[in-house]
């Protein structure tokens, strides 16, 4: 294939693919997206590979990471460049591979892009946002294989189906249609039966969801979106403060025992070294007799900070404290410091600190994990929580930095995903939305809009039942990246003989 053509097919990929995310929710495109790219990498090499894998990055990143310019343009361009790293990896990978038989060649390729997503995971960088699988979050059937394999299994059934497609493709225009079926058949049934095997484990779990291990509590949300511009307004504090407890009355008033409050919900710093903020806080939920689980960001020490998730027990005391483990890179701290120019922008840069590894809050005899905002899109974090015991998972997030974009409906589809892969009904509460109820199979049970202000109250069991995936963890990923670094490294042995499609 000519180059001009290559990069073509490349750039028609990387428009193709973010149509299946929240913005416009074609989910059934994820299924032929990626055939473009596939067809455009064959027999190219690793230079052009290379080229073809970042016009594929750039363009699809750019296009789906757009929310970044609220951060200005300088961070959009250094997000989507670092964000294209793997893909022209993946660019490189497959245009080295030399052409095979249909299966290998379907397989490795799904294999290859697995491992692209999974490299993206690695490191203080690592984020889990455009993952392929996430294009199906609302397709509850689909899904249940997180249980599983985490978000790795529907990533590689659809990088799978695509690449069977592209193979068949190749092989029609090299043979004919009736040939190049014959040839690119077994495949296409490798694909085929994945995919029905997906659908029967997915069906059958959603008739046998995981059993309840208690009486089910009544959980409240707390939305007061007000704008990011405004939140931290000291002319705003006051309205923001009796905001919040307005309708954590209005929660428990509609029968919440557990209300929970975004990230950084409270409009004050220091809270939990303000006595007249705690009192009035604890006061709250002793008042009410609800558990009260509030956002704040807390000193800790040599002028950093952390974020932090507080627990308030009905009895009015402090029964539980989680500190942001997972940071935002380049917004929540600023990685290689040291190392970086003196740029107006990094000056915005908060300098929040990890807080220790995440454990279970007490909730009078239930254990619940939090994960504040970020730390959802990172799939072992909950994987480990549940690990210790978690029975619920709560996010508490302010997607107000997102402003009215598809952001954020799309970190609430992770929200979605992790409740599957963990098998945990997942609570979460955002400042301007999305905030909601996900059961353990992944069914919405309430969601607000965005921009609604309001409370939410629904009735979630705890569950105890382990998934496979909290068990084995990131192994179907491991092994793809093994595959493909061993099967890359054969590939620049010496030839002796160029192999032809089969």
């Amino acid at each position: 294939m000519p180059f001009w053509q290559a990069l073509l097919l490349a750039a028609a990929t990387a428009l193709l693919l973010t149509l299946p995310f929240p913005h416009v929710r074609l989910h059934s495109l994820a299924w032929l997206a990626l055939i473009p790219f596939l067809l455009a990498c064959r027999g190219q090499g690793v230079l052009r590979g290379t080229v073809l894998g970042l016009v594929l990055g750039i363009g699809f990143q750019a296009a789906l990471l757009s929310w970044a310019l609220f951060f200005g343009p300088l961070a959009l361009v250094g997000l989507v460049l670092f964000k294209s790293v793997a893909p022209a990896l993946l660019g490189a990978v497959l245009g080295l591979r030399r052409p095979g038989g249909a299966v290998g060649d379907a397989f490795f390729a799904a294999s290859a892009w697995v491992a692209m997503e999974f490299l993206q995971t690695l490191g203080p960088l690592g984020i889990t946002w455009g993952m392929l699988g996430q294009t199906q979050a609302r397709v509850p059937v689909l899904i249940q294989v997180g249980a599983l394999v985490g978000p790795w299994g529907l990533s590689f059934v659809l990088a799978l189906t695509n690449a069977a497609v592209a193979g068949w493709v190749v092989r029609w225009r090299a043979s004919g249609l009736r040939e190049g079926t014959r040839r690119a058949g077994p495949a296409l049934a490798w694909a085929a039966g994945l995919c029905g095997l997906v659908l029967l484990f997915g069906a059958w779990r959603l008739a046998h969801p995981p059993a309840p291990v208690g009486p089910p509590l009544a959980w409240g949300v707390v939305q007061v979106s007000m704008p990011q511009d405004v939140k931290w307004d000291p002319a705003f504090q006051a309205e923001t403060m009796e905001r919040l407890e307005s309708l954590t009355r209005q929660a428990a008033g509609q029968g919440a025992q557990v209300v929970v409050w975004p990230e950084t919900s409270i409009p004050y710093r220091g809270f939990l070294q303000t006595p007249g903020l705690m009192t009035r806080v604890s006061r709250l939920a002793r008042d009410l007799g609800v558990w009260l689980l509030v956002g704040s960001i807390e000193s800790a020490g040599h002028q950093a900070t952390s974020n932090t998730a507080s627990l308030f027990s009905p009895q009015g005391r402090l029964a539980g404290r989680h500190d942001k483990h997972r940071l935002v890179p380049f917004g929540e701290f600023l990685p290689w410091k040291r190392y970086l120019p003196p740029l107006p922008q990094l000056d915005l840069v908060m300098n929040y600190l990890p807080g220790p590894r995440p454990h279970p809050l007490d909730l009078g005899g239930t254990p619940v994990g939090v994960l504040i905002c970020y730390e959802s899109m990172v799939s072992h974090l909950p994987a480990d929580l549940v690990a210790q015991g978690a029975r619920f998972l709560v996010v508490p997030t302010n997607d107000a930095w997102f402003g009215e974009t598809s952001a954020a409906a799309h970190h609430f589809d992770m929200a979605i995903l992790r409740a599957v892969e963990t098998g945990r009904p997942t609570i979460q509460a955002g400042n301007t939305g999305i905030s909601g109820f996900v059961s353990a199979t992944g069914e919405v049970l309430s969601e607000t809009r965005l921009m609604e202000r309001g409370v939410r109250v629904a009735l979630l069991a705890p569950v105890s039942e382990e998934t496979l995936y909290t068990r084995v963890g990131d192994l179907l990923a491991w092994a793809c990246a093994g595959w493909v670094l061993l099967a890359g490294l054969a590939s620049l042995s010496p030839r002796s003989g160029e192999g032809q499609p089969a």
